[in-house]
């Protein structure tokens, strides 16, 4: 079942899924793939469709605005097929990304040059503090996203910002359906 929150129309799964379970399907896609894509499927539909180019851009440029820090490091948490990470790269970050994903990874890899590292948040162990970090569609596929959002909160070089989006079931897109 989904939950909704009424304050923000966030939606989550109730009872939420085991970790294990998470990793599992989360290992090969977080999109609900069941084989490899290429990187031009990806971005006919993504012409038709530019949900990930236009949140993208949206989330690094607020996110971009709001950082004080000077740091131009960025996290991109959930890269999946590398939109965000692709969007840092064009407006100056130095971004680093984690997706566990092997269908996303392959067209991550084709989009941006170089692979995420692979895994999960809980997995990853940062080099560096980060100016920006956005978890775009991810927080809401999170066990328990404030203790996510305590350890991003720790990456963050003072004056830093996480920019998050989330699905909105109040939105005019949904309202549409």
């Amino acid at each position: 079942d989904i939950s909704i929150c009424t304050s923000c129309k966030t939606g989550f799964l109730t009872p939420p899924p085991s970790p294990k379970y998470l990793e599992a399907i989360y290992s090969f896609s977080g999109h609900g793939l069941t084989s490899a894509v290429s990187l031009d499927s990806v971005l006919h539909t993504e012409r038709q469709f530019p949900n990930s180019t236009l949140d993208a851009e949206r989330l690094v440029r607020i996110g971009g605005k709001l950082d004080l820090s000077g740091n131009t490091a960025a996290l991109d948490v959930g890269s999946g097929m590398g939109f965000v990470t692709r969007e840092m790269h064009r407006q100056g970050r130095e971004p680093t990304s984690i997706n566990p994903g092997e269908y996303e990874n392959s067209v991550f890899e084709q989009m941006n040059g170089y692979k995420p590292f692979v895994g999960m948040l809980d997995d990853y162990v940062p080099d560096r503090p980060f100016g920006l970090v956005v978890l775009s569609q991810v927080l809401e596929h999170m066990l328990d996203p404030a203790v996510a959002l305590q350890k991003l909160s720790a990456m963050l070089s003072p004056g830093g910002v996480i920019a998050i989006a989330v699905p909105n079931f109040g939105s005019a897109a949904v309202a549409a359906l």
